[in-house]
């Protein structure tokens, strides 16, 4: 397996095939593109040439926020999540001292593990609730 991280058209259509089984096919949000993918850098794993999990980082308004994680079905349970995570981490920590990312609450654990606290009211994306969460380095 290996992990690729930029921005170019291939990586995205990459990253792209990813989301768009895992959160339009399976979870049912109607939309997956978005105008901060053009500014993103995407972080895509690899099982030989398939790509299975991806995730990106982003600055808005001088904050790195990380977001889009996610994993093939038939990858889950491999801790893959946790590897593109750490890419992100590695990418995002070279430029600030805080990271944040808007999680699903169902995977509020996942990040609670990773060192992520949860601040501010839960809301709604879609038909999903999500909480905000931040890691500092410090």
């Amino acid at each position: 397996m290996k992990i690729i991280n930029g921005n170019t058209d291939i990586y995205f259509n990459d990253a792209y095939a990813v989301r768009k089984q895992v959160f339009m096919d399976e979870q049912g949000f109607s939309t997956e593109l978005d105008e901060t993918d053009k500014i993103a850098t995407h972080v895509i794993l690899y099982d030989n040439d398939k790509p299975i999990a991806t995730g990106r980082i982003y600055q808005e308004n001088g904050e790195y926020h990380i977001g889009r994680i996610c994993v093939l079905q038939t990858y889950r349970k491999n801790h893959l999540a946790s590897k593109v995570m750490k890419t992100l981490e590695e990418i995002g920590f070279k430029q600030t001292d805080t990271i944040y990312l808007s999680a699903q609450l169902q995977a509020k654990g996942f990040y609670e593990k990773l060192g992520y606290l949860a601040y501010g009211d839960e809301y709604m994306d879609e038909h999903c609730p999500h909480i905000m969460m931040k890691k500092s380095c410090l």
